[in-house]
């Protein structure tokens, strides 16, 4: 009971532990790992138990960059299958998740041994054959571990994701899930009860969310903004005029049209993005039409995976193709079956201040990084456009992300929630988005997802938050 209390066991794992096939009366079964601050006197007048000093992997970061780094553990059973013929062994370590499986045959080295015989004494006559260890490499991160902790601080209790990257050079600044778990609890031995927790947590904190494709909602209508710019099919300065809350482009559509939050007539490009007018994007996506919207996506990497060392789903812009008007309407604001993750939504902002170019991505220092990914994507003329309605998002009083406002900052950026509902009648779920950089100094995009933050404020939730990683 004493031994399970130290290690933060229950009693019948303890039991289990002692009563596998393979013990011997001699042997020394390792039981766990004691909790960090266990003084020696705790447990050595107990019979029959010692201690033996271990190298366990660390994560400095803890929760902060679970989902990053992922965690280590022993090789079981289905894994020794097919590692097993790279000279792995029942006992040994291996990556479990995130860049500790990602980088596995970088990091893990090769084992050294020696074969020799030996006299009758035990003593060692002759050396047969020798194999030095080889440590395994070294390896360097781009990500910023100040700012991915104060983004992970920002986000804790809520569930979410997050990303943040150079525009100019790819590095990934910052890649955050959340809520998550402690991996130096994993690797120390995490007891049942705490393994339960996580697993029936509603929250999943074992589920790594900057990995997943989410609906972008209105910060896509930054991404059709720049390609009606491109095209032509945006004029800047031209005015519509749209009466109300609601628009159906004509009785094909039945009872089905596209809402938005503030009555605004007429409007043009800057109000429709300040105010994240669905309707006036809904329209300019009907007006470029399917085949040309649809192809101008290819300039912004969807449908393709994103050139980086971790593996991430593809952004998509439908599944099987547009199928109808309504779809391709709501398209234009970000809905339909858009779907994004955080990364690839930072990196299609990065043209704006980036000479109109997206750049690779990477995580390691090291990586060498063949130029941008995706080039010439806006011209210069329509980089500032859409700056400078970035901007108007934020620092107008009725801007749509006035809550990101910062004094000593000229923050940029764009409001999104996007709704998850089975049909436009239907009571659903919202994700609330926000995106944003420092108009003078565009060193850093960050982009930020929180669930369900319907009745919370939308997309205010995570957009104080994004604010909060801007401020000094």
């Amino acid at each position: 009971e004493i031994v399970a209390q130290l290690l933060d066991m229950s009693i019948e794992e303890v039991d289990q532990k002692l009563t596998a096939k393979w013990i011997k009366p001699d042997s020394f079964v390792p039981i766990g790992i004691l909790k960090e601050g266990t003084r020696q006197n705790d447990y050595i007048e107990l019979e029959g138990v010692s201690s033996r000093p271990v190298n366990i992997r660390t994560y400095p970061l803890g929760e902060a960059a679970a989902h990053l780094t992922g965690y280590i553990g022993k090789v079981n059973a289905e894994e020794l299958k097919s590692l097993q013929k790279k000279g792995y062994q029942a006992e040994d370590l291996v990556g479990k998740t995130g860049l500790e499986k990602v980088l596995e045959n970088t990091l893990r080295g090769e084992k050294g041994g020696r074969v020799f015989i030996e006299d009758e004494n035990g003593k060692e006559i002759k050396n047969v054959a020798k194999k030095e260890a080889k440590e395994g490499e070294n390896v360097t991160l781009t990500i910023d571990a100040a700012i991915q902790e104060k983004i992970f601080n920002e986000m804790k209790n809520e569930a979410g994701s997050s990303a943040a990257v150079n525009p100019k050079t790819g590095e990934t600044i910052a890649l955050v899930s959340s809520p998550a778990y402690n991996p130096n609890t994993i690797v120390r031995g995490a007891s049942k009860a705490q393994r339960e927790a996580w697993n029936n947590d509603s929250k999943l904190p074992m589920m790594n969310r900057f990995t997943q494709a989410f609906v972008p909602g209105s910060v896509f209508k930054t991404i059709t903004g720049a390609i009606g710019l491109e095209t032509n099919t945006i004029n800047p300065k031209e005015e519509f005029k749209i009466q109300g809350l609601k628009w159906a482009k004509d009785s094909s559509w039945g009872n089905y049209y596209v809402t938005r939050v503030k009555e605004a007539s007429p409007i043009d490009f800057d109000k429709a993005m300040k105010y994240s007018d669905n309707i006036y994007f809904a329209q300019q996506a009907l007006k470029m039409g399917k085949d040309q919207y649809v192809n101008e996506f290819k300039k912004y990497g969807f449908h393709e995976k994103l050139p980086i060392e971790y593996e991430f789903p593809i952004s998509i812009i439908a599944r099987d193709g547009i199928k109808n008007d309504i779809q391709l309407a709501d398209t234009g604001y970000g809905q339909g079956q858009v779907l994004m993750t955080p990364l690839h939504l930072a990196l299609t902002y990065a043209p704006i201040v980036n000479e109109g170019n997206i750049p690779s991505p990477h995580l390691l220092k090291e990586a060498k990084v063949a130029g941008n990914w995706k080039e010439n994507v806006v011209s210069k003329k329509n980089q500032e456009i859409l700056k400078s309605a970035l901007i108007k998002v934020i620092n107008d009083p009725d801007g749509a992300g006035r809550i990101a406002k910062v004094d000593s900052i000229t923050l940029a950026g764009k409001t999104g929630t996007a709704e998850l509902k089975e049909s436009k009648e239907a009571d659903g779920k919202e994700l609330g988005w926000f995106a944003a950089f420092d108009a003078n100094a565009p060193d850093m995009i960050v982009t930020m997802m929180i669930e369900d933050v319907k009745g919370r404020g939308g997309s205010n939730v995570p957009g104080e938050k994004v604010k909060h990683v801007f401020q000094k």
